[in-house]
Protein backbone atom coordinates (compact mmCIF):
# COMPACT_ATOMS: atom_id res chain seq x y z
CA UNK A 1 0.00 0.00 0.00
CA UNK A 2 1.10 3.48 -1.00
CA UNK A 3 3.09 5.05 2.32
CA UNK A 4 1.04 8.31 2.04
CA UNK A 5 -1.94 6.51 1.69
CA UNK A 6 -1.16 4.47 4.69
CA UNK A 7 0.02 7.70 6.74
CA UNK A 8 -3.53 9.84 5.72
CA UNK A 9 -5.05 6.51 7.10
CA UNK A 10 -2.96 6.84 10.33
CA UNK A 11 -3.92 10.26 10.70
CA UNK A 12 -7.27 10.24 10.21
CA UNK A 13 -7.80 7.27 12.85
CA UNK A 14 -5.95 9.26 15.57
CA UNK A 15 -7.95 12.28 14.71
CA UNK A 16 -11.05 10.16 14.91
CA UNK A 17 -10.11 8.86 18.47
CA UNK A 18 -9.17 12.04 19.56
CA UNK A 19 -12.61 13.98 18.34
CA UNK A 20 -14.21 10.93 20.23
CA UNK A 21 -12.15 11.52 23.60
CA UNK A 22 -12.89 15.49 23.21
CA UNK A 23 -16.47 15.40 21.96
CA UNK A 24 -17.57 18.42 24.29
CA UNK A 25 -15.14 20.76 22.56
CA UNK A 26 -16.45 22.97 19.96
CA UNK A 27 -15.62 21.69 16.43
CA UNK A 28 -13.07 24.81 15.40
CA UNK A 29 -11.06 24.27 18.33
CA UNK A 30 -10.22 20.96 17.60
CA UNK A 31 -7.62 21.10 15.36
CA UNK A 32 -6.04 23.15 12.27
CA UNK A 33 -5.97 20.23 9.94
CA UNK A 34 -10.02 19.82 9.69
CA UNK A 35 -12.18 21.75 8.82
CA UNK A 36 -15.99 22.73 9.25
CA UNK A 37 -16.64 20.16 6.83
CA UNK A 38 -14.92 16.98 8.80
CA UNK A 39 -12.12 16.96 6.06
CA UNK A 40 -8.67 16.19 6.62
CA UNK A 41 -5.02 17.41 5.53
CA UNK A 42 -1.94 16.50 6.24
CA UNK A 43 0.70 18.85 8.88
CA UNK A 44 2.89 20.78 6.49
CA UNK A 45 5.61 19.02 7.76
CA UNK A 46 4.14 15.13 7.95
CA UNK A 47 6.92 13.35 6.19
CA UNK A 48 9.58 14.84 9.40
CA UNK A 49 6.92 13.02 11.85
CA UNK A 50 8.30 9.97 13.57
CA UNK A 51 7.01 6.49 14.23
CA UNK A 52 6.30 5.39 17.61
CA UNK A 53 4.67 2.45 17.46
CA UNK A 54 1.64 0.38 16.09
CA UNK A 55 -1.02 -1.75 17.67
CA UNK A 56 -4.41 -3.48 16.77
CA UNK A 57 -7.66 -3.46 18.33
CA UNK A 58 -10.18 -6.65 17.27
CA UNK A 59 -13.88 -5.67 17.00
CA UNK A 60 -16.11 -6.55 19.41
CA UNK A 61 -19.59 -5.98 17.51
CA UNK A 62 -19.78 -5.75 13.53
CA UNK A 63 -19.41 -2.12 12.82
CA UNK A 64 -17.19 -1.27 15.57
CA UNK A 65 -15.04 1.15 14.14
CA UNK A 66 -11.99 1.08 17.11
CA UNK A 67 -11.31 -2.25 15.21
CA UNK A 68 -7.90 -2.07 13.37
CA UNK A 69 -4.33 -1.47 12.91
CA UNK A 70 -3.23 1.79 14.30
CA UNK A 71 -0.06 3.53 13.69
CA UNK A 72 1.34 6.33 15.45
CA UNK A 73 3.66 9.30 14.84
CA UNK A 74 4.68 12.20 16.26
CA UNK A 75 6.80 15.29 15.51
CA UNK A 76 10.69 15.40 15.83
CA UNK A 77 10.61 17.85 19.01
CA UNK A 78 8.04 15.86 20.86
CA UNK A 79 10.53 12.91 20.46
CA UNK A 80 13.67 15.30 21.88
CA UNK A 81 11.69 16.27 24.15
CA UNK A 82 10.79 12.66 25.36
CA UNK A 83 14.28 11.78 25.37
CA UNK A 84 15.75 14.47 27.84
CA UNK A 85 12.62 14.11 30.23
CA UNK A 86 10.54 10.61 30.18
CA UNK A 87 7.80 12.94 29.39
CA UNK A 88 5.77 13.62 26.40
CA UNK A 89 5.02 17.65 26.93
CA UNK A 90 1.82 18.78 26.94
CA UNK A 91 -0.01 19.20 23.94
CA UNK A 92 2.23 17.51 22.29
CA UNK A 93 0.82 15.74 19.11
CA UNK A 94 0.20 12.19 17.93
Amino acid sequence: MNRLLILSLTIASALALLAGAQSAAPATAFSPHVDRDGKISLPGDFRDWRFLGTWSIAGEEQGDDTAGFHNVYTQPATVEAYRATGRFPDGASW
